[in-house]
């Protein structure tokens, strides 16, 4: 009963977002030496776990993330690998979202089941980062077969369906191994289904069989769980202008869907023998399937609408035009990285305090000319001839500290771009960056089976002919117009008429233009030459106001100068 009420009120849908703490480096631990094994876990259970991994699962352990008590089970298993196995250690500093900075694949669990509260602390940081995955393998080693069902139901409200419980079964004391089905009750031969006391509705079941060191038991341990849903609810979301209503086991008969879209998702209920649950909404805008609510999106949204982040993309293709796309790449870290790696304070400081000064004597020696001087900076960056003379001592010493300074700064610079850019990719085959549905692979394999087998071509080619039907009818309308009257003069007796108005028209406009361009320019010429009148005018008067002004002055000088003033006037 305490499991369980630990189960419903830790276990939620929304895990909240791991804390922020340091990463510490010895969380990443390469074995080179024996650890010893728990006290709490007999010895046969101890190599019945390792001799597990070791047939089946040996390919998923690179990496691996495993508890303290475990860790010489996997190190027993990877120790003959040419390179120093990855393993990541479960600590009480553990913190997953670093994983994805040392390991870009997401890695597989190995945990003990000794606390029930402790893998819960361990799946809640685990669920509440990007390193989380529903292909992801978990083996959860136990002691005891009454916490299995606990824990099964902890790994299946967190959609962890490649998850395992390996214990020891107390009335033989042989290995027992447990594992669930999220969608039927179905599981291939040797597997036996489990009783247990849930009065929830939920779909789910769990299953167990006994360990055998038989190769052959691989095959059944890892059997595909989604093979048979049997009838399993696929919510999907649609829009719809006019309400909101649900549909439970049918999809929505909407005009305005093309055919092929009806029949694409048809065939995905029919062939996954799901059930369709439509939530039709009249949001345009809603995305309820960002967190989860919803696991398909039946909408026409333009790519770049489409929030990546939550959302993936069905391998479904349907030719209605032609779209290039490419890669996007992010650019914004590998940008960071250079500056946050390159210009501390000290290079920053110093570099704006020597390109300051150079473009000061510059500006001076470029007599105050600014787009002079910012084009000689940037003939100075690009190492192209300046313009500026520099024949004066100030420019010469600028010009040198400027070349030791394009010396130092541009190779470390460019070092630091070229590594940036020259680092590989990230991310595999298989990354951290896959959308977490455990249905996306099938339903993609249906979807591309529906393309595939032609039935997209059919629809397409069905709407040719319907396109072809119209242009038809187009046609056997233009030849039945044909048929009628044959237009003659009488048709056209204003059109003759209207012509000449306005061609008319047209002349009197342009002869109105050329007399009031005339009648400009006529006027512009009688200003200029009254204004040349008047300025005659205005320089006699002048001189006759000098003259006088000067007969005014001789008055003091002797009479000879007065008599010569008097005759002048």
């Amino acid at each position: 009963m305490y499991a369980s009420l630990q189960t419903r009120k830790a276990l939620e849908y929304e895990y909240a977002a791991a804390e922020k703490n340091t990463w510490y480096p010895d969380n990443v631990v390469h074995c080179n030496e024996k650890i010893s094994v728990s006290r709490n876990v007999p010895p046969d259970l101890h190599i019945h776990t390792k001799q597990l991994l070791e047939m089946c699962f040996a390919d998923d352990l690179k990496p691996v993330a495993v508890t303290i008590d475990l860790i010489d089970v996997v190190y027993e298993i990877l120790r003959n690998e040419t390179a120093e196995p990855s393993i990541i250690v479960i600590d009480n500093h553990f913190l997953s979202k670093a994983i994805k900075e040392y390991y870009p694949r997401h890695p597989s669990f190995l945990l003990s089941g000794e606390s029930f509260n402790a893998l819960v602390k361990i799946f809640r940081e685990i669920k509440s980062a990007k390193i989380w995955n529903p292909k992801s393998l978990f083996v959860i080693v136990g002691t005891h077969f009454q916490d299995s069902i606990a824990v099964l139901k902890l790994l299946w409200r967190i959609e962890a369906i490649s998850s395992f419980f390996v214990c020891q079964y107390e009335i033989n004391n042989k290995t027992l191994i447990l594992t669930f089905n999220p969608f039927s009750h179905y599981a291939p031969e040797p597997w036996q289904q489990v009783e247990i006391d849930d009065d929830s509705k939920d779909r789910w079941t769990i299953f167990d069989q006994f360990f055998v060191n038989n190769a052959e038991i691989c095959e059944s341990i890892k059997f595909d769980k989604s093979v048979r849903l049997d009838r399993f609810p696929i919510k999907s979301q649609h829009f719809n202008f006019l309400r909101n209503y649900v549909l439970i086991g049918k999809l929505p008969n909407f005009k305005h869907w093309p055919s092929v879209y009806k029949d694409l998702f048809e065939t995905l209920h029919s062939v996954t023998d799901s059930t369709p649950e439509s939530y039709i909404s009249d949001d345009i805008y809603d995305r309820s399937i960002e967190p989860g609510k919803n696991d398909l999106s039946a909408r026409s949204i333009p790519l770049k609408f489409i929030p990546v982040e939550y959302t993936d993309v069905m391998a479904f293709y349907d030719q209605e035009g032609y779209v290039i796309l490419t890669r996007k790449l992010i650019t914004v870290p590998v940008i960071d990285e250079i500056v946050d790696d390159y210009f501390n304070i000290w290079t920053a400081t110093m570099s704006g305090f020597i390109l300051t000064m150079i473009l000061v004597v510059i500006y001076v020696n470029n007599h105050h000319h600014l787009c002079e001087t910012l084009s000689d900076m940037l003939s100075l960056m690009l190492d192209m001839d300046l313009m500026v003379p520099i024949n004066l001592l100030s420019m010469q010493l600028s010009f040198f500290f400027a070349t030791v300074f394009m010396l130092i700064f541009n190779p470390a610079l460019q070092g630091h771009l070229s590594s940036a850019l020259a680092e590989p990719a990230h991310q595999q085959v298989d990354t951290l960056e896959q959308k977490k549905w455990p249905l996306k692979d099938k339903f993609d394999k249906v979807t591309m089976n529906f393309v595939e087998t032609g039935h997209a071509d059919y629809h397409r080619k069905k709407s040719l002919f319907k396109r072809m039907l119209q242009k038809k009818e187009i046609i056997d309308r233009i030849k039945a117009a044909e048929q009628y009257e044959q237009l003659d003069f009488g048709y056209f007796e204003y059109d003759y008429l209207i012509i000449p108005l306005r061609s008319f028209w047209t002349i009197l406009v342009l002869i109105i233009e050329i007399m009031i361009k005339k009648f400009q320019t006529w006027n512009e010429k009688r200003r200029q030459k009254s204004k040349s009148q008047k300025s005659q005018v205005r320089r006699r008067i002048a001189d006759l106001i000098r003259r006088m002004a000067s007969c005014c002055r001789s008055r003091r000088t002797p009479c000879k100068n007065h008599v010569k003033c008097m005759s002048l006037h």
